[in-house]
């Protein structure tokens, strides 16, 4: 059978059988559709993945205090991490340019009339934005001066600093 033929033949099965043929071609379609949205899916998730890594910096190492989960007859676990570590792991470790401490909370923000329920807020040290990679964009970061006298200094992120204030100028105001 000469391949013209086999064509011929093949055409008039799918001239005849329109629907079977239809409906074979759509299963291919959506067949093949679903496996590029779903490669697709996976490479963008990959990617934004890998640029979160990526965000939090290559030479990054975190270090946290263990806790216990203590039952009634167990001792509560009072250790941890203090500043004085920080300071040792500056200090003692070669090749560590920045040691920077962090203590997540959430709590209630207050500026006039307007109150945000369950902000997240980060408490850190000076070394913050060069250990992040992060600049500020209006205004300065707090200083070694202000954390060593425990001045009460906040640094606001952009949509929080919107949400309070609007598009007026931030700095010099008092938040609760």
């Amino acid at each position: 059978m000469k391949l013209s033929e086999a064509f011929r033949i093949a055409g008039e099965a799918i001239l005849k059988n329109k629907i079977r043929s239809f409906l074979t071609m759509l299963g291919i379609i959506i067949g093949v559709g679903a496996v590029i949205i779903m490669v697709g899916i996976s490479a963008g998730t990959e990617a934004t993945i890998s640029d979160q890594i990526t965000s939090l910096g290559s030479n990054l190492v975190f270090v946290q205090a263990s806790f216990s989960r203590g039952g009634p007859n167990q001792r509560p676990d009072t250790g941890g991490l203090t500043f004085d570590d920080a300071t040792a792991i500056q200090n003692s470790v070669n090749g560590v340019v920045s040691v920077v401490v962090e203590q997540a909370s959430s709590e209630n923000v207050i500026f006039g009339d307007t109150t945000l329920q369950s902000v997240e807020l980060l408490g850190t040290t000076g070394g913050f934005t060069s250990v992040r990679s992060m600049t500020v964009a209006d205004g300065r970061f707090f200083t070694q001066t202000e954390i060593n006298d425990k001045q009460k200094v906040v640094v606001l992120g952009s949509s929080l600093a919107t949400s309070l204030f609007g598009p007026a100028s931030l700095l010099g105001n008092i938040l609760l």
